[in-house]
């Protein structure tokens, strides 16, 4: 994966939403809060490695609450 942030947003399911490129306020269609930026280096190589290829087959990467809180990887976002 390159060193590019990922926008993170919060899906009114709970999921979380990954996503490269600008900021997007409002994605149509769906209800979603932008929480800030990722590195993609801190998500577990594995979980790093399937967002990879999620982002290369369509514009998104969902993870669950579960994977994005990982309490392994040292977490941190950035506004």
């Amino acid at each position: 994966m390159t060193s590019n942030l990922l926008n993170v947003y919060r899906c009114y399911q709970g999921h979380y939403l990954l996503q490269r490129g600008p900021v997007i306020d409002a994605l149509r269609g769906s209800q979603v809060n932008w929480l800030g930026v990722l590195e993609p280096d801190l998500l577990d190589p594995t979980l790093r490695r399937r967002v990879e290829h999620e982002l290369q087959s369509r514009a998104f990467a969902l993870l669950t609450a579960a994977q994005f809180y990982d309490p392994n990887r040292g977490r941190q976002l950035s506004h």
